[in-house]
């Protein structure tokens, strides 16, 4: 979901929990699932769920070391790939 249309972006609690209203659900219903440790904690302050899909590729190019900023037990579910975090959700 694009918070374009909603005058809120990532990180803005308003995007996330405007997102789960737009999809009818409020923010503890809906789960934000990305591989960026960052947009997760701005939708897990804003009491949505949180999936994190650890990608190895994104860290190269963002972060100087392959290490999570923020612990991965901080998100309801972490996983190494989608077909993993499948798993985890089944």
């Amino acid at each position: 979901m694009s918070g374009e249309f909603m005058d809120h972006y990532k990180k803005d609690r308003e995007a996330y929990q405007q997102g789960a209203r737009l999809l009818g659900h409020k923010p503890d219903e809906v789960m934000m699932v990305a591989t960026h440790a960052a947009d997760l904690m701005g939708a897990k302050m804003a009491g949505l769920k949180t999936a994190y899909i650890h990608v190895q590729e994104e860290w190269i190019d963002i972060y100087p070391t392959p290490e999570p900023v923020h612990p991965l037990d901080e998100f309801d579910v972490s996983a190494s790939s989608w077909a993993e975090l499948v798993e985890k959700l089944t």
